[in-house]
């Protein structure tokens, strides 16, 4: 092999591996609703059903449910996503008695993947539609914020790893997963959620909502999220390739780059 192919190769190696890199810790939606007036749904919000709406106190805007009917409600945000995904929110929440809310994060849509907590359990519970997959204790701090974070990540042809966890706001994140699924069944298709269930009849708040990618081939409604992609350094030419309906996804990337300094268009 010829010096200068040795060059090309190293340099088509590099652009790769920062491009790599760069999808690996892609924001893919965040919203804190400080920029939705109070009282509205911000604009790509699906509500299930629930009165939701952006609320305020002491200077912070969140999205609220009301603490009133007694019912689970949703909300769908972000792109449509399959594996390779993580969401994250925090959740406020507090009791009455002994009557505690219970509130939800997922993936997939609404029969997807949740990372439920259940405060009158003491459980942090993952569910995939109406089936309890599994539970851990939880010790849920009534007054305080609620972190969470779900994700679900191909593994291998054919098996995916969903993994979740939870903490108190003021308290560090936990370094291990809570929750860990292996699962042989391929998730589908779906938006992010939240849900709620204001059974101590009293709001409950969300906020700082973010859906990341994990991988190189996360995807996005059923497509890869990054665009056709070249590199072109000293003469070669080294493409990463979605399928040829990738135009939506190269949107919601749109600005990205390459790693060697390249934007990322399609």
């Amino acid at each position: 092999m010829m010096k200068a192919d040795v060059i090309r190769l190293a340099l088509a190696a590099m652009a790769v591996a920062g491009w790599t890199a760069l999808a690996q810790q892609r924001s893919l939606y965040e919203n804190d609703f400080e920029k939705t007036g109070i009282g509205e749904v911000p604009d790509g919000l699906t509500v299930l059903d629930g009165a939701f709406a952006v609320r305020a106190a002491g200077g912070n805007r969140f999205l609220e449910l009301p603490g009133a009917p007694l019912e689970e409600y949703g909300v769908l945000f972000g792109p449509s996503c399959q594996d390779n995904i993580a969401v994250e929110a925090r959740v406020f929440g507090t009791a009455t008695g002994r009557r505690y809310p219970t509130f939800a994060l997922s993936l997939n849509g609404a029969g997807g993947y949740r990372l439920k907590v259940s405060p009158g359990r003491r459980a942090l519970e993952l569910f995939k539609g109406d089936e309890n997959k599994l539970a851990v204790p939880f010790a849920w701090q009534p007054g305080k914020w609620t972190h969470l974070r779900l994700e679900v990540r191909k593994t291998n042809e054919g098996t995916w790893r969903v993994q979740g966890r939870a903490w108190s706001e003021g308290e560090p994140e936990p370094a291990a997963w809570m929750i860990t699924l292996n699962a042989d069944q391929e998730p589908s298709p779906g938006r992010p959620g939240l849900f709620g269930s204001p059974i101590s009849g009293t709001p409950i708040r969300f906020d700082d909502l973010r859906v990341t990618a994990l991988h190189l081939v996360c995807q996005l409604m059923g497509h890869w999220v990054l665009p056709r992609r070249r590199f072109v350094e000293a003469g070669l030419v080294v493409e990463i390739r979605s399928n040829d309906r990738s135009s939506s996804a190269s949107r919601d990337l749109g600005g990205a780059t390459d790693g060697i300094g390249h934007s990322a268009g399609a």
